[in-house]
């Protein structure tokens, strides 16, 4: 989906997910109130990131922090502020504002935490839709964010906007049918 914008941590190690539960926690508790949206590159919020499995699209399964444990790998989703964002400018953002923030709560951290952008990994050829990275929880939430506020039946037609989502039309409607708009 173009202007949205799915970013991920590693550990040091490169072997998992890095430590971002206070960031998430601090995000959801003061987001609105100190502007995290605009200061944190466009972010609207964390999932999970899930475990795709081709041969399985339905199945929701969180992809592991790293391998062998039992808590999941943390996902934040961005929107672009302007005709200037890219996956490299912000997820340069994130590593900046990530880094400041463990160094402004050394109670959460012990120290300074560093945090680099690594790499924009998008597909170049054509864009996987947001099901191959984020569980269907993460992706309804986001898409009644983004979208909320407009008719249910006029989106329930609009076929590439579902897929881009969900990965298919039909799944959309299936997980969004309960689901409140304007």
């Amino acid at each position: 989906m173009d202007g949205v914008f799915a970013s991920y941590t590693l550990s040091p190690d490169g072997k998992g997910t890095a430590y971002v539960k206070p960031m998430i926690t601090f995000y959801n508790e003061n987001g609105e109130e100190l502007n995290l949206m605009e200061l944190w590159g466009g972010c609207v919020g964390f999932g999970k990131r899930r475990n795709y499995n081709p041969e399985d699209p339905r199945e929701d399964a969180v992809m592991p922090g790293k391998p062998g444990v039992n808590w999941g790998w943390d996902i934040m989703i961005n929107v672009a502020l302007s005709d200037e964002d890219t996956p490299t400018s912000i997820g340069k953002k994130i590593a900046q504002q990530f880094e400041k923030f463990t160094e402004e709560r050394k109670e959460d951290f012990g120290s300074k935490q560093l945090y680099k952008f690594g790499a924009d990994v998008t597909p170049k050829d054509e864009l996987p839709p947001l099901s191959h990275l984020m569980r269907n929880e993460d992706i309804v939430t986001l898409f009644l964010y983004l979208f909320g506020d407009k008719g249910k039946d006029e989106l329930f037609k609009n076929q590439p906007l579902l897929a881009s989502f969900f990965g298919d039309a039909d799944v959309a409607r299936e997980l969004l049918n309960y689901q409140v708009f304007a």
